[in-house]
């Protein structure tokens, strides 16, 4: 990609820093919505939790470790 090279990297460092923010905005919704995952599961059941995170396109695997998690707790 022909060009200067310090436009480039005050390209790149303006918007990275924006993508950056963004996925941390993500994560934090990710982890809100697992909490009240959590709290259904404690509460409904792990069915219900489950229903829930996959209607929220929570991935798989954090709705497999989440309901795994709060099963353990259940068991003292």
């Amino acid at each position: 990609m022909p060009g200067n090279r310090s436009r480039k990297r005050q390209y790149l460092e303006k918007y990275q820093h924006k993508t950056r923010q963004l996925s941390r905005r993500a994560d934090q919704i990710t982890r809100m919505l697992v909490d009240i995952g959590v709290h259904y599961a404690s509460t409904l059941g792990a069915s219900k939790a489950a229903l829930f995170l996959r209607v929220k396109n929570v991935s798989e695997s954090v709705i497999a470790r989440v309901l795994h998690r709060a099963q353990k707790r259940r068991k003292p």
